[in-house]
């Protein structure tokens, strides 16, 4: 087993090789994986501070309520 497929996730979706993938299918340019790092490390404290001030707002929420089905349901 190669290193690529040592560093893949479950089903091939996470890992070194499915990102490659990605770039390719989605820009076509796997290379891109050098601009997508430095473009992760240029990330600072104060960008996510106002990511979290502009998306996550106390009433911007979705609530979600389950149950178990009733003995019998579908």
């Amino acid at each position: 087993m190669s290193e690529l497929q040592e560093l893949n996730g479950e089903n091939g979706e996470s890992g070194r090789a499915g990102l490659l993938q990605r770039f390719n299918h989605y820009l076509g340019d796997p290379g891109y994986l050098d601009t997508h790092v430095r473009r992760l490390q240029s990330v600072t404290s104060a960008d996510l501070q106002r990511a979290v001030a502009a998306y996550l707002r106390p009433r911007a929420r979705a609530t979600v309520i389950t149950r178990p089905r009733a003995t019998g349901e579908p």
